[in-house]
């Protein structure tokens, strides 16, 4: 069943035009970029302004969260519509999951969630009505970075949830992010009722043991810039 579902994101993929180009992610942390070429993503690297001199010629299309540097989307959100695609959302709905979720309106046929874990946990709802809405939380190893507001407390490490309770400061941390993690599965999973849920972000593996049925794609937002550049390109 997964199999299937992967296979449809990359049927859609195939099918776009065969182009060469740099797509540019750059979201609150770990900033990179990846190359197509021919429409193939060949490889991912993180980026640094450096990093830029080895574009060349190529068209570059960048989804940010910076202020000092802006995405490179043609459009935006105007009365409700991203492009052909209705957003119940106002403006300041980020780009990176404004892009996740308008490719996966055009390349699912049906009702999805997005979770994009990083930083920042972001659930987001779609499908061929559009954008739906959706939630922001703080990610997992941000959530833990806050035990650092106190005292002598150094953030816990990610470990699996114990049977007994916690009899030492450090369990009582690590046991308190995973509450936190299992909570947060707990709603996702009764939110998402019978939607595909899709995974990304660089902390999905945290979650994707829990959602046995979910697609996971790391380089998503990197299909959606590159399906985003095509889909201008044939407005055009």
């Amino acid at each position: 069943m997964l199999m299937g579902k992967e296979m449809s994101l990359h049927k859609f993929h195939n099918s776009l035009e065969k182009l060469n180009l740099i797509t540019v992610d750059l979201g609150n942390s770990h900033p990179h970029y990846a190359r197509f070429e021919k429409g193939e993503l060949k490889e991912v690297h993180p980026y640094s302004q450096e990093a830029k001199t080895s574009f060349g010629n190529l068209p570059v299309r960048i989804c940010s969260v910076r202020k000092d540097i802006q995405s490179s989307f043609s459009s935006q959100i105007r009365e409700g519509k991203f492009c052909d695609m209705n957003v119940e959302y106002e403006k300041t709905l980020g780009h990176d999951r404004l892009i996740g979720v308008f490719y996966l309106h055009h390349a699912l046929e049906r009702e999805f969630m997005l979770i994009d874990a990083g930083t920042f946990l972001t659930a987001d709802f779609g499908g061929p009505r559009g954008f739906e809405g959706g939630y922001i939380l703080p990610g997992l190893h941000t959530f833990a970075q806050s035990y650092k507001r106190g005292e002598q407390l150094n953030p816990p490490p990610f470990e699996g949830q114990s049977s007994t309770l916690p009899h030492t400061t450090r369990e009582a941390m690590s046991g308190g992010v995973n509450l936190y993690r299992q909570g947060l599965i707990s709603e996702l999973k009764e939110l998402a009722q019978q939607r595909l849920i899709v995974l990304t972000g660089g902390e999905a593996k945290h979650l994707e043991t829990s959602f046995s049925q979910a697609l996971r794609e790391d380089h998503l937002l990197h299909y959606a810039l590159y399906f985003q550049h095509v889909y201008e390109i044939l407005r055009l």
